[in-house]
């Protein structure tokens, strides 16, 4: 007597392997996903897209004197 078992549902970010849906649109390979496919049912979703971000957007910059100012707890220059 063997038992079928269901196959797993796992969410997963779609740029992880499904489409080319990154803020910097392009898509990223896992092995770990490559070696799960055979094993679960994967539903994928953008959190972006979902977000009302949409598939691109702009990378946000920091300045070296920001950064600079962030790592030493200096808070009074520049309005953080």
């Amino acid at each position: 007597m063997t038992h079928q078992f269901p196959r797993p549902k796992i969410l997963i970010s779609r740029c992880l392997g499904f489409a080319a849906c990154r803020y910097d649109g392009q898509q990223l390979h896992s092995g770990f996903v490559e070696i799960l496919q055979d094993h679960v049912d994967f539903v994928d979703v953008c959190p972006e897209v979902e977000a009302g971000l949409g598939k691109y957007h702009a990378i946000p910059s920091v300045s070296a004197a920001k950064t600079t100012e962030l790592r030493s707890g200096n808070r009074q220059s520049r309005g953080l």
